[in-house]
């Protein structure tokens, strides 16, 4: 078969922490394969997957901050204002949010109580993953 755009799309739209949406898990060798593919953005250029290590939430400061910015603000709903300055602040953190209901990883609570807003470790997995696969624009459910 061919892995193309389109199988690349639903692939990415369907991992979810190392499982994909039909219970169906993969391995290491297969998260390899995937993050060595190209990111295809909406606009038809191209980017590397994003690798983030380390948790960020709201006050943080750092060139990953701006990689998770520059990521999300390629869809508009989830990041209107599109600000890459490398600060983790009020903007940023709704982004994380809209990102977070999207992919079902959390939709209430606080950073504090459930992680929401926060690039904790399952958020920082998928958007790895994601980014690795998919532009964020085909990540709608």
């Amino acid at each position: 078969g061919y892995f193309g755009s389109m199988t690349r799309g639903r692939v990415g739209a369907t991992l979810v922490g190392g499982v994909l949406s039909s219970g169906v898990a993969y391995g290491t060798t297969t998260q390899s394969l995937l993050s060595s593919l190209p990111l295809t953005s909406s606009t038809g250029t191209t980017a590397r997957g994003i690798t983030l290590s380390r948790t960020l939430v709201f006050g943080m400061k750092g060139d990953d901050v701006a990689v998770l910015q520059k990521f999300l603000a390629q869809d508009k709903i989830i990041y209107p204002e599109g600000i890459t300055s490398g600060y983790f602040g009020h903007l940023t953190e709704r982004a994380v949010r809209r990102f977070q209901i999207r992919q079902h990883i959390v939709a209430t609570g606080t950073p504090e109580t459930t992680g929401f807003g926060v690039v904790g470790p399952k958020t920082r997995s998928v958007l790895n993953i994601a980014s690795a696969t998919t532009s964020i624009a085909a990540l709608h459910p």
